[in-house]
């Protein structure tokens, strides 16, 4: 998966119900940080997370997770392999979040085209993920999984999508099997 997703089109009205809910729940200063379309790398994001009663909750997080050597960040992390990661076990046990978005972007290596790779059927989505639990300054990576044959061609990876139903249950438990949903590709404006 690339290092962008489209959080907003400016058009979506699950996304604008998603906003007026975080407007309830965080502080103005929260809220203005937000990146609202194209999200990138270190910028925040709303994500979905459970509350203190196990109750699916909005707030904002910073995307990606400092790497130990201090320079740059963790933005993705294997889903095969994080349960198992050192670094990522007890986050994905016990720190799971989901990131929703109107799609994700990817690079037609051959065209050197940027690619938004959405669900045909589907306004809006939610990409499995986990977060460190820092007070200060939240922080959040997005599982990958192997592409499916649709993207393997443009890239070998992509996100752990999740259906909103899957999503609270993802919240709760980590799911066995990650679905691979037909995407729809088109080139981004």
């Amino acid at each position: 998966m690339c290092g962008r997703y489209l959080f907003f089109d400016g058009h979506n009205p699950r996304i604008k119900a998603l906003l007026r809910q975080l407007e309830k729940t965080t502080e103005d200063w929260q809220r203005d940080a937000l990146s609202l379309g194209e999200v990138f790398p270190s910028q925040k994001s709303p994500v979905c997370l459970l509350d203190a009663r196990q109750q699916p909750s909005l707030t904002v997080m910073r995307w990606g997770m400092p790497r130990f050597q201090g320079s740059g960040l963790i933005i993705n992390a294997r889903s095969e392999t994080a349960a198992n990661a050192r670094w990522s076990r007890e986050h994905l046990q016990n720190h799971r979040c989901v990131v929703f978005a109107c799609g994700y972007y990817e690079w037609d290596k051959t065209t050197r085209q940027k690619l938004l790779i959405t669900l045909p059927e589907r306004k809006m989505f939610a990409m499995a993920g986990f977060y460190a639990g820092l007070p200060q300054d939240p922080r959040f990576v997005i599982m990958t999984q192997p592409a499916s044959r649709q993207l393997a061609g443009i890239h070998e990876r992509m996100p752990v999508i999740l259906y909103e139903d899957q999503a609270v249950a993802y919240l709760r438990h980590p799911l066995p099997r990650y679905s691979q949903p037909a995407m729809q590709i088109q080139p981004a404006q």
